[in-house]
């Protein structure tokens, strides 16, 4: 009865009725539709029908998913552009875990939309996106506080950024259109390779017999696979597309961001404070990036990218950014940069203080993860412009066990997956709701 007066209340967009109280409706789980409980009437279930297809209409207009689910406890929760926790959806499950250290009495808050961006653009977006409402958020608060200094500064970045908007917008134009056509060549390659699939597999088994003499010298395996993708058998290995970028323009970039970074260091801002600006010019930052990377500038990414894994976990601690920006800063550290490897020593790993980094940011999104667990969910971070985690379905650490499968245990045997939420000593909340 409760999702049948929510779904009616998702498409009225008429003033409320005399009497009429949101909240206490959706605390009350006995709440009923001023029109009744849903029918099960072939005519009633088609009204119906239409009704969730209007929310789902809505929900593409204003997140861009072609699907919405109501969560009632959930939707309790305020907006805050640094919020104190994050969740993520599963199938018909929503999942919400604490993002930061709670004490008992503590506000819940999510973050409902971008919040790597300057105070007066969030403002905006809160009242003017459909959410309709003031932001006072501490970090909104705090940041009308800090000073003319910080704003001009922002300002300024923001400025040089506009001024080279178009030149920025010619490199990312030509890497997603390169991209794609790699892309687009490499499908081609994979079907031509499947279809002499048969041929060139026959064939490689007896190749290393074949010339094991040639030239008095035994073949390897990888002389085997060169053989093989000569005939046409493998497909070529894939490189990077190439792009021109502008050496001039990264200079222009990189000295505002050097600008901007002084002046805030220069300011009487907390560290916190001075995180807080460096995520509401993410944007910035992020064009930068983008540049450096065409370029292929490691160094210069590896002097960037630490302060902003910090600056986003300030903001947002186990958001999908954060876990991007965390796993871009390890492949930073474990990529060569030509110097003698001896000179570092045995001893150390590369980029082991860095993969730690982002197992802290997967696990405050997803709790304890094996090692397995966690490289299957950096490849997937590394390879999806979309924060969509259904593909977690088949991973056990996302619900306990896999789909349609209940794990049977010897009798007085605890089961270690076990998602009670009444049992769990992990900060976590399962929210089963249906999808609309």
């Amino acid at each position: 009865p409760r999702a049948a007066a929510l779904a009616d209340l998702l498409v009225d967009e008429g003033p409320l009725r005399e009497g009429q109280d949101v909240a206490a409706m959706i605390r009350d789980s006995a709440s009923e539709s001023h029109s009744g409980v849903w029918s099960g009437e072939p005519a009633a279930m088609m009204r119906h029908s239409e009704t969730c297809k209007r929310i789902v209409e809505r929900s593409v207009l204003f997140t861009g998913r072609s699907y919405a689910g109501v969560w009632t406890l959930p939707a309790m929760a305020r907006h805050s552009c640094i919020p104190s926790a994050n969740y993520v959806v599963f199938g018909d499950a929503l999942m919400a875990r604490a993002a930061r250290d709670l004490r008992a009495g503590d506000e819940v808050t999510f973050s409902m939309f971008d919040v790597y961006a300057p105070l007066e653009a969030r403002q905006d977006r809160a009242l003017e996106r459909g959410e309709g409402f003031l932001c006072t958020c501490p970090r909104c608060l705090q940041e009308t506080d800090f000073g003319p200094e910080v704003d001009a500064a922002s300002e300024r970045l923001r400025k040089r950024f506009d001024e080279q908007y178009y030149r920025i917008q010619a490199v990312r134009t030509e890497l997603q259109v390169k991209t794609e056509s790699q892309n687009k060549a490499a499908i081609v390659d994979l079907m031509a390779a499947n279809r002499i699939a048969m041929d060139w597999r026959q064939n490689l088994f007896g190749l290393g017999e074949q010339f094991r003499t040639l030239n008095g010298e035994e073949l390897s395996s990888a002389d085997v696979q060169d053989l093989a993708r000569e005939e046409g058998g493998l497909p070529s290995e894939t490189v990077g597309p190439v792009v021109r970028t502008p050496m001039d323009l990264i200079d222009v970039l990189c000295d505002a961001v050097n600008d901007y970074e002084d002046a805030i260091e220069a300011s009487d801002l907390s560290d916190d404070h001075r995180m807080w600006c460096r995520a509401s010019n993410f944007s910035a930052y992020n064009d930068l990036l983008l540049l450096l990377g065409t370029a292929q500038h490691a160094e210069s990414q590896r002097a960037v990218v630490p302060a902003l894994v910090d600056s986003i976990e300030a903001v947002t601690p186990g958001s999908f950014l954060h876990q991007r920006m965390a796993v871009l800063n390890w492949e930073l550290a474990v990529q060569p940069d030509g110097e003698d490897e001896d000179e570092a020593g045995p001893q150390s790993e590369p980029g082991a203080d860095e993969r730690r980094i982002v197992s802290q940011a997967l696990r405050l999104r997803y709790g304890e993860m094996s090692a397995m667990e966690e490289d299957a969910a950096m490849m997937r971070v590394t390879t999806t412009q979309d924060i969509d985690e259904n593909w977690c379905w088949e991973v056990s650490w996302c619900i306990g066990a896999k789909p349609n499968e209940v794990p049977i245990f010897e009798e007085g045997e605890l089961d270690p997956g076990l998602t009670d939420p009444n049992t769990l000593e992990d900060p976590v909340r399962w929210l089963p709701a249906p999808l609309v």
